[in-house]
């Protein structure tokens, strides 16, 4: 039943050498339940029994949970309590709760999801038998039948594949999205007879082994290791019920025959699923959380709102506010004497002094909101629900589809197998969403992110330099080309890892890259097909003069792209056909009675050759054109002719290897070496090295829709836009002028190594690290000078007081862009109007940049450009520009959005993260704060979504610092007028649920319905965004006018009824009222206060609104009617509904109160929005003369007053 391969097994696997360092040894086939690790997931948090314990050590990391715990606790104090424990422990009781809601309802998510991973069913051998088993009882060393379909439970290498090419296919999707097939081959060096079932299980009954691999690791992309084979696997065909076939259950009695390397593509990770393939048999290497998609589960770096900075700042200057005041207060009335009172008990001993403080400290601790930490949580989580809700969100085929199938849920679309992230914007993380409005910088990827990354083959230069435009013929158009270069054809069918499917009786190419789909498309289309593929050779159909003849070629080895090389190569060496009588058409490829068609160009008849592509300026100058300049140059003028259109070019190069055995063996010992290794360098750069040119090809891809209009949007909203690509420098300009970028008369200040090159002619050797130094100098000072003759003065002005920071840093070597600008400084030309400027950098000019040291001097210039083209960048200067900009100005807020996963590190070290859902997986999704399918939907989440929860959340601050400095000042009022005696004059049920639901319900309603403008005039109008006047809010000038005007409030409230009722209340019963009257009418008109103070603000009413202030009154008058009959909430309510209800004069008193409280607040509202507008105020008041409008709109208009901007808008 087996089959063994002719030298294959034993001499090749056995020499092969790897170095694995730390190696952990697994051994396959041998039960053992003690020590191998089990696969049983559990992601939950908690346990029952240890929830309560770890929940509160978790909540008491916070320093604001410690701060209320310690005030309700200081109520225990004999003589210090100033509120009875009810009313002291609700408050941070609530806040746990809530925590501990959200704690459970997360946790019970986990462990859904564990038990639904843990009881998936799988075939596994174990003592000679098959048993089925849950994935949680799978372990490391078992063997695993795995069907097609069925989802790899655990980090296995796969052994043996039923296919006859020795290949299993399988689908990463869940992994990284990418709806591509990948192969994997089995690492066994044998196949079977029989594929029966029962037959292969019983040949893997006798198989024992062991695997030796690297420690668990995060990393998805390479899995290194060896298996050791042992003797008594057999290699011939096996008798079955023989005694040489029973099962061995001693692991000491193993002797290892020989050992094969494996690597990635050996590998079935946890989280792939078996597609196309019968059955695979996979040993169990990692199990549970040492495998690599459980190691990729770490929690993401926490990212800081910028709003939560500004709170934690003012509430840092509140608390030295509130304790100055315990301080004060407490002093004075410790030296306050009471010996003029009869019945004091009161003394002034150090027992008074620490009551004194205990008391100041509770009362003063309402300054800092109690209610601010948990209700912003709350309503972050629910804005983040309402954008995932957004239908606008939504890419239009999907909306279309569900307008047209109501109530048909998505699983059943023609999307079913998308992720719900390529359907809509998807939030990740809440805070980022308020961040959006503060944005500065966006560092974008291009393609996949600024294109559809949808490659059509569109032309190529072959190696006579003739261009060939194949684009129409691409497109089922009328082409006059009938055929093209032989060798270019050659190359683009074979030089790529493409993989061939048969769906619906028709081949659909699946790669990792777009573009090498378009080249096996272009090839099939003049008559070289690729029909199939197998782990070690690929199979094509080749018309040739009305004749079809099937080629095979022989697939020694394949040296992978990488982003540092730009270069991927693949070695091959072609199999004769039999020569047929009907292939006489094919006479002039015969050799030794075999058809050979590979051009001779490229490789004789049999010959083993190299087929190489990458980046033009990365492989064009190790190809023999380098060394004939004059050719060399034509042919890059027809590249960058390709460039100026925006198209991708790539260069095609081949050699003859003649004997590669040794090149071979040598790239055995080093393929599984990391790229930066120096013998993997070299033995790559030794096989990329003296190539024969083919051709150039070139490559459309087409930019996003409604991209210009986005990029144009961002632009006028003074929101920078940085492209940072790994193209060429003439394509990425070229494209940022199709997308809108860079604008049609923009200034371009070209930092690349051609602008250099030009500076530095005839310099020499010896001079030329001087000269390479006073080059960059004299490039920026030229970018500086075209800069500053299209400031305006107020810019000027910004832009030397910065440049004067530097001058004081920077050498006096490196000074003369210092004086230039001083002196235009002090020429003070004045420009009326700015002109767009773009900067343009590549790889080589920043590289230099870092070695001297140059880097600020260029963000300098760059920060004050409209955009800034980055080129030929790999993943980690991407990063490292992004970082940079940071580092010259913290206070940016930057956003980097890209789609594959070389822009993951980037998107990592900005303030925002946003993936884009596109073709090359979700890498970056996976790792984003937001995603989102196109990069359109990036102007509504950022001039709608985040604008409007930006504005949401800064009133929310100032409206918690507003009512709790209210009930803060009033209790501090009433204790300065009744001796400093720690007394407080509010009630305290009242109290209790001021914070924790009478005031909760109206803001949260309004932090997630209100506006300050349409979305349609916000779309419309991007400027908007720019003078959006809460951007920087709340900051000390709002936090200042709301505790002035909560202070004024509790003067109000306190001043009236001490002149009014200073003889205290009387009913029409006679009887006169106590303080507890008093605490209810005070503390009654402090929650109608922050009620309808909500509401005065709000500008757009609907059901729910309007809704949550009924329930907010009806919550008020319960509370009331609950304290008058029942005592257990305190005594401070009781019986007082009756003296409320017939005294005409509290009524009054009642109703005046809240009426002045709320008068200024109205009326600075008014006065603003009628003589003061901001930006939002026009919007509003305009809204449908600006939507007819909206074109005719310039950018002073939001500058203007509010009676010019209406007649304006009215003309």
């Amino acid at each position: 039943m087996i089959r063994k391969l002719k030298s294959k097994s034993k001499g090749k696997f056995a020499t092969t050498q790897i170095i694995i360092e730390e190696a952990n040894k697994v051994e396959i086939n041998f039960y053992d339940p003690l020590n191998a690790k089990n696969n049983l997931i559990s992601s939950c948090k908690y346990r029952w029994w240890n929830f309560i314990f770890l929940f509160l050590y978790q909540q008491y990391q916070k320093p604001s949970n410690v701060f209320y715990l310690v005030q309700a606790m200081s109520n225990l104090i004999p003589g210090a309590a100033v509120i009875n424990l009810f009313s002291a422990f609700v408050p941070v009781v609530f806040v746990l709760l809530v925590a501990a809601l959200r704690e459970i309802l997360e946790d019970l998510g986990r462990y859904k999801a564990d038990k639904q991973a843990n009881s998936q069913k799988y075939k596994v051998l174990r003592d000679g038998k098959q048993i089925d088993i849950c994935s949680s009882d799978i372990k490391q060393g078992d063997i695993l039948f795995l069907m097609n379909t069925q989802e790899v439970p655990a980090d296995s290498v796969l052994l043996y594949s039923y296919d006859e090419s020795r290949i299993g296919f399988i689908s990463t999707a869940s992994l990284d999205g990418e709806s591509n097939l990948k192969i994997r081959n089995q690492v066994l060096p044998f196949t079977l007879i029989s594929k029966a079932h029962d037959d292969v299980a019983q040949v893997f009954s006798n198989f024992f082994g062991r695997v030796t691999v690297q420690p668990p690791s995060n990393d998805m992309h390479k899995f290194n290791g060896k298996l050791f084979v042992s003797q008594d696997v057999p290699v011939k065909d096996i008798q079955s019920n023989t005694d040489s076939n029973q099962h061995i259950t001693d692991q000491n009695n193993l002797h290892f025959e020989y050992d094969i390397n494996f690597q990635m593509d050996n590998v079935l990770l946890r989280g792939v699923r078996i597609q196309n393939t019968q059955e695979v048999i996979a040993a169990v290497v990692y199990t549970a959380k040492d495998t690599r998609l459980m190691q990729n589960q770490l929690p993401s770096k926490n990212k800081t709102s910028r709003l939560d900075t500004r709170i934690n700042f003012l509430i840092l200057l509140i608390t030295i506010l509130a304790l100055c005041l315990i301080v004060s207060f407490a002093v004075i009335g410790y030296t306050v004497n009471f010996d003029g009172f009869a019945y004091s008990a009161e003394t002034n001993g150090p027992i008074k002094a620490v009551q004194r403080f205990v008391q100041y400290l509770i009362i003063c601790a309402y300054l800092l909101p109690i209610s601010l930490f948990v209700t912003i949580e709350i309503v972050r989580f629910l804005q983040s629900i309402l954008i995932d809700l957004d239908k606008k969100l939504r890419r239009k085929d999907i909306l279309e589809w569900q307008e047209r199938n109501v109530g048909t849920p998505i699983s059943k679309s023609p999307f079913y197998n998308e992720s719900a992230v390529q359907h809509s914007v998807q939030v990740r993380n809440s805070i980022a969403v308020e961040n959006l409005a503060e944005v500065d910088i966006i560092f974008s990827d291009k393609t996949g992110t600024l294109t559809k990354n949808q490659m059509t083959f569109h032309s190529f230069i072959d190696k006579r330099n003739t261009v060939y435009d194949v684009s129409k013929a691409m497109k089922n158009k009328v082409c006059p080309i009938k055929d093209i270069d032989q060798a270019a054809k050659f190359s683009f069918a074979l030089c790529n890892t493409v993989l061939p499917q048969i769906e619906n009786n028709a081949i659909v190419y699946q790669a990792e890259s777009p573009d090498e789909i378009s080249f096996v498309e272009v090839a099939n289309h003049f008559g070289l097909q690729f029909k199939l593929k197998h782990s070690k050779a690929i199979f094509f159909e080749y018309n040739y003069q009305g004749k079809t003849i099937s080629l095979q070629y022989e697939v020694l080895a394949v040296v992978p792209f990488s982003s540092a090389r730009k270069k991927m190569s693949i070695v091959l060496r072609e199999i004769g056909s039999v020569l047929l009588s009907d292939l006489t058409a094919f006479s002039q490829f015969v050799s030794a009675g075999a058809v050979y068609c590979t051009p001779q160009e490229i490789a004789l008849p049999g010959e083993t050759f190299v087929l190489s592509k990458g980046a033009d300026s990365f492989i064009m100058p190790y190809m023999d054109i380098y060394q004939a300049p004059e050719f060399y140059a034509q042919v890059q003028v027809n590249v960058d002719n390709f460039s100026k259109f925006g198209l991708r070019t790539l260069a095609f190069g081949s050699k003859r290897l003649g004997d590669a055995c040794q090149w071979l063996e040598q790239w055995d010992q080093v393929k599984l070496l990391p790229e930066e290794d120096g013998r993997y360098e070299a033995l790559t750069g030794e096989l990329e090295r003296d190539l024969v040119f083919q051709c150039v090809s070139a490559i459309e891809d087409e930019l996003q829709d409604d991209l210009q209009e986005t990029l144009t949007s961002l632009l006028a909203a003074g929101i920078k836009v940085w492209m940072l690509t790994g193209d060429k420098t003439l394509t990425a300009v070229n494209i940022a002028k199709a997308a809108g970028l860079a604008q049609a008369d923009s200034q371009f200040i070209y930092l690349t190594a051609e602008a250099y090159a030009d500076a530095v002619k005839g310099a020499t050797q010896n001079t030329q690290k001087q000269q390479e130094k006073q080059t960059l100098n004299q490039l920026i000072d030229h970018g500086v000078q075209l800069q500053t003759e299209h400031l305006t003065e107020a810019q000027k002005k910004g832009y030397f007081a910065q440049l004067a920071m530097l001058y004081e840093i920077t050498t006096k070597n490196e000074s003369k862009v210092m004086s230039y600008m001083k002196s235009i400084f002090n020429k003070q030309v004045v420009q009326e109007e700015t002109v767009p400027i773009t900067v343009v950098l590549d790889t080589d000019m920043f590289k230099l940049l870092i070695k001297h040291n140059l880097q600020y001097k260029f963000f300098h210039i760059a920060v004050f450009c409209s955009s800034v083209v980055c080129c030929r960048l790999s993943p980690q200067e991407k990063a490292l520009i992004v970082n940079l900009a940071h580092q010259y100005k913290p206070y940016l807020t930057t956003l980097s959005i890209g789609d594959g996963a070389n822009d993951v590190v980037m998107i990592k070290t900005a303030q925002i993260g946003v993936g884009v859902a596109g073709r090359e997986g979700l890498h970056a999704c996976n790792s984003a704060d937001i995603s989102i399918p196109q990069f359109s939907f990036l102007k509504r989440v950022i001039f709608v979504h985040g604008r409007i929860s930006h504005f949401r959340n800064s009133q929310l601050v100032d409206y918690c610092i507003y009512k709790n400095s209210m009930l803060t000042f009033v209790n501090l009022t009433y204790a300065f007028f009744s001796k400093v005696s720690g007394n407080i004059v509010t009630e305290s049920l009242l109290l209790t649920i001021f914070n924790t639901l009478m005031t909760f319900i109206p803001i949260a309603g309004y932090s997630l319905m209100e506006k300050d403008a349409y979305d349609i005039d916000l779309m419309n109008y991007p400027q908007g965004l720019k003078y959006f006047n809460k951007k920087y809010s709340p900051n000390l000038r709002s936090v200042f006018i709301n505790m002035l005007y909560s202070f004024l409030c509790s003067q109000v409230l306190f001043q009236a009824q001490r002149y009014i009722f200073g003889n205290g209340i009387i009913y029409r019963n006679g009887f006169a009222g106590d303080l507890y009257s008093l605490q209810v009418l005070i503390m009654s008109s402090i929650c109608i206060i922050a009620i309808v103070r909500v509401y005065i603000i709000t500008q757009f009413w609907n059901f729910l609104v309007f809704g949550l202030l009924m329930l907010s009154f009806f919550i008020f008058w319960l509370c009331l009617v609950v304290g008058n009959f029942f005592t257990g909430f305190g005594i401070g309510l009781h019986g007082q509904l009756f003296f409320i209800f017939t005294n005409l004069n509290y009524w009054l008193m009642f109703i005046s109160m809240v009426f002045i409280c709320l008068l200024p607040g109205f009326l600075k509202q008014s006065i603003q929005r009628i003589w003061v507008p901001q930006n939002n105020d026009i919007l509003l008041a305009n809204h449908e003369n600006i939507c007819a409008i909206k074109d005719e709109l310039s950018l002073e208009t939001i500058n203007l007053k509010y009676d010019k901007a209406l007649e304006i808008l009215v003309l």
